[in-house]
């Protein structure tokens, strides 16, 4: 009978039991430098981050003059002590943090064009005003309420809009979430319970008027927020004026601000040395008219007056949060003998691209009525019009300042340039209108300049006298531009220009 052979590959208990035990040993002896290279790994994604968002952050400072800061609620060095363990500048060196900066939490959608933004949104703050990030280690439960958590600036609802669980339904708040957890402990009020309340995880009810803005506040102990929600009346038309502006240069802020005040662009436009800044607050198909400002009179001879501004208009597909600029044409100035040129009226994108230009009518003359057709401003011919070359007061045009004047200071300026008026060498003559209408100029009573307007092109300017013949004495009207579909295109606005533009669906 055979005997069983024992089987030599396999392991006895007491093997087994040896085997496992030195491979727990490796573990241990590996594992303190496998988890310093995982935080080594760590650390160095937290400063890369860093630098990242400084560049990113100094880029949008260059752009918009200021630091991409979330809310206006500064932190001090304390406050930001008590986030963090440890706080790390963009060397990887721990920092001391000034104790007398602000710091701030940043605003990840107004540096997203310039980074990918990391996911630990949390861990970085920004100085005002040096622009320095900081790196946040190993964050405490109290960050989680920090006013990053909590605000919201800037919400606009169109009229009567309900508003009702705003943080979810109308996703206007998504920061107001993470507070809505149980285990915070927030305090809710609104600056006019009359129109809208509060609920204590943040949700505000209640139907705000058009035009009204309450102020939504969360407290959190000593951190503080606020939700600035502005319930406006939907964009239907807006026309934008002169604002009581009148000569050679446009409406500086303060006028822009008492004439639209109560109207719907009260707040919302600039003055850029007189040309009028606005944001299109909506996606949509727009009419925009454009009306070329007068030129300007002259008292010495009744019956030859100065020429009229173009009126054009197209419709144009606009994006919510395209910039445009708009310069309204202002008259030119009458004077005894020669007037000045209208100002043409501009509307452009930011970048100076053109929409819509309408031509400011030429400067009148006493000399002559013989050839009054060339005081009008021209309308569109094949998609634009050039104004005539002429001798004195040239007009200007959208990109070239007023050309052929005996003297540079009687021409005037293009948009590009400002769209200044002519000035005029006094006396019997007169400057141009904002809009770069030329102005007017007299020599010896004998050669008799009258200004040309400004627009797409300048007119150019009229002579008579012992200086020629050419133009009767009459400023050119300025040529005009129009890109739009469904165009309409004529002549005949008196005094200043201005532009209408409606929402059309």
């Amino acid at each position: 009978m055979l005997k069983k052979g024992r089987n030599k590959k396999a392991f006895t208990l007491i093997e087994l039991i040896v085997v496992m035990a030195i491979i727990g040993v490796l573990v241990l002896l590996a594992m303190p430098k496998f988890m310093g290279h995982t935080k080594q790994a760590k650390f160095t994604k937290l400063i890369a981050n860093t630098k990242q968002l400084e560049n990113a952050s100094e880029r949008y400072y260059m752009d918009n003059q200021d630091w991409p800061r979330l809310t206006d609620i500064p932190y001090t060095a304390d406050q930001i002590t008590a986030f963090a363990q440890k706080i790390y500048d963009t060397t990887g060196k721990e920092a001391n943090l000034d104790t007398s900066g602000n710091y701030y939490d940043i605003d990840y959608n107004k540096i997203s064009q310039y980074i990918q933004v990391p996911d630990d949104k949390m861990d970085y703050v920004i100085q005002n005003p040096v622009g320095n990030i900081y790196a946040l280690e190993g964050l405490t439960k109290k960050a989680e309420t920090r006013p990053e958590a909590i605000s919201v600036t800037g919400i606009t609802l169109d009229k009567n809009t309900e508003l009702v669980n705003i943080g979810s339904n109308i996703q206007l708040i998504s920061t107001f979430l993470p507070i809505n957890a149980t285990n915070k402990n927030v305090t809710w009020s609104s600056s006019d319970t009359s129109v809208a309340t509060v609920s204590n995880k943040g949700f505000v009810t209640g139907v705000i008027a058009g035009n009204t803005t309450i102020t939504v506040t969360a407290q959190d102990g000593s951190f503080v927020a606020n939700c600035v929600i502005t319930v406006q009346e939907p964009f239907t038309l807006a026309t934008f004026t002169s604002a009581g502006a009148s000569n050679t240069i446009g409406p500086t802020q303060l006028q822009l601000n008492s004439a639209y005040l109560g109207t719907i662009l009260s707040g919302k436009v600039i003055s850029s040395a007189g040309i009028q800044l606005w944001t299109v607050p909506e996606t949509g198909n727009y009419k925009i008219s454009t009306y070329g400002a007068q030129g300007g009179g002259q008292t010495f001879s009744a019956g030859r007056p100065s020429g009229l501004g173009a009126i054009m208009s197209g419709s144009f597909l606009l994006n919510k949060g395209d910039s445009l600029k708009i310069l309204v044409g202002q008259s030119g100035v009458t004077a005894r003998c020669d007037g000045g040129g209208g100002g043409g009226t501009y509307v452009t994108f930011v970048n100076n691209t053109p929409l819509i230009v309408s031509g400011g009518g030429g400067g009148a003359t006493f000399m002559s009525a013989s050839q009054s057709s060339v005081l009008d401003a021209g309308i569109l011919q094949d998609g634009k019009l050039w104004g005539s070359g002429g001798s004195a007061g040239a007009g200007a045009g959208l990109l070239t300042n007023g050309a052929g004047a005996t003297n540079a200071v009687y021409q005037g300026k293009s948009f590009i340039n400002g769209g200044v008026g002519g000035n005029s060498n006094g006396g019997d003559s007169a400057s141009g209108g904002f809009g770069g209408g030329g102005g007017g100029w007299s020599y010896d009573g004998n050669n008799q300049y009258s200004g040309s307007g400004g627009g797409y092109s300048g007119g150019g300017g009229g002579v008579n006298g012992n200086g020629g013949t050419s133009r009767g004495g009459y400023g050119a009207g300025g040529g005009s531009f129009n890109s739009g579909t469904d165009q309409t295109n004529s002549v005949g606005n008196t005094g200043n220009g201005k532009v209408i533009i409606t929402k059309m669906n």
